[in-house]
């Protein structure tokens, strides 16, 4: 069964969570992905734009899962997977904003699988790279890159909940790119600022 759902009425969620409950019972498994990405370099980012990504793609499945794990504890079962992104990783340029969400939902059940530890519920967290959506053409970031299909993500999903890992990378290579930036994250930095220069140019600066 499908519903249609504004994850931005942040109120509504609780009821959306009954309703599911009243059709299915308690879910088994819980998916965090809907939400939006966007592209957009500083001094070009207003906090309106800051303000609303933050609801939708943060507070909005922190808020829904929380409509379901205390009763997930409570039977002594239940998977909250969350699609998360490389730019909560690695930063890329930008997409702070949106980096920024996705790096606070990150922390926030990267905590939460800490708390649960032992009750059976178990939280799974998905780091995908530049995914291809309906034929979207790429922004000139990511420009002469080519993305993912979506069934990569979602065979990845299904065999990461199959096999209880807790987080993942798609494609795995970003794994090793997150390693190189911890080591030394202002050469990262540096490294990404040139490259946005490369690929943006003087549309940086308007």
């Amino acid at each position: 069964m499908a519903w249609t759902v504004d994850l931005n009425d942040l109120d509504g969620l609780e009821d959306f969570a009954a309703t599911v409950e009243v059709e299915f019972g308690l879910p088994d498994v819980l998916v965090n992905n809907a939400g939006v990405a966007t592209s957009v370099p500083l001094p070009r980012i207003t906090f309106a734009e800051v303000e609303a990504l933050m609801r939708l793609n943060y507070f909005s499945p922190v808020r829904l899962s929380l409509a379901f794990i205390p009763k997930m504890v409570g039977r002594g079962s239940g998977q909250i997977l969350n699609i998360s992104s490389v730019s909560a990783r690695v930063s890329p340029p930008t997409q702070g904003t949106y980096g920024a969400t996705k790096a606070a939902m990150t922390n926030f059940f990267e905590s939460a699988a800490a708390d649960l530890h032992g009750t059976g519920v178990t939280i799974h967290n998905v780091y995908p790279g530049l995914i291809t959506v309906n034929d979207i053409e790429p922004d000139a970031l990511h420009e002469g890159m080519t993305g993912l299909p979506a069934s990569a993500v979602a065979e990845a999903v299904h065999q990461q909940l199959e096999d209880g890992t807790f987080e993942i990378y798609v494609p795995d290579e970003f794994r090793a790119t997150y390693a190189r930036r911890a080591k030394d994250v202002g050469a990262f930095v540096q490294f990404s600022g040139e490259y946005a220069v490369r690929q943006l140019g003087d549309s940086l600066k308007g």
